[in-house]
């Protein structure tokens, strides 16, 4: 309530459409830890409204780290936050290798 003006962004000009309409469905009635930070659709630019990166399955990728996954656990539970680090990044990087040489 401190700030005198607020500013919406209406269009992203990065992201392709696609993906942006992937994350409005994630993130669709969802307050960023308060109810006065909403997520709010936005639009892609007209030359974004089609995919730019070729061969993939789907705009939105969402991994997870299941159990069975090489990171290290505490008290066999829950993960460590190192290692799930480590491991987060090279299949990160694994993935965009993948796609790069497709």
């Amino acid at each position: 309530d401190g700030a005198p003006s607020r500013f919406t962004l209406q269009t992203n000009w990065r992201s392709d459409g696609p993906l942006l309409t992937a994350l409005d469905v994630v993130f669709d009635g969802v307050t960023f830890g308060d109810h006065r930070i909403p997520h709010r659709p936005v639009s892609a630019t007209p030359d974004h409204d089609r995919p730019r990166i070729r061969n993939v399955d789907a705009p939105l990728l969402i991994r997870c780290v299941g159990r069975s996954a090489p990171v290290r656990t505490i008290k066999g539970e829950t993960l460590s936050v190192p290692s799930a680090r480590a491991f987060i990044a090279a299949d990160t990087a694994s993935y965009i290798v993948e796609l790069l040489t497709r």
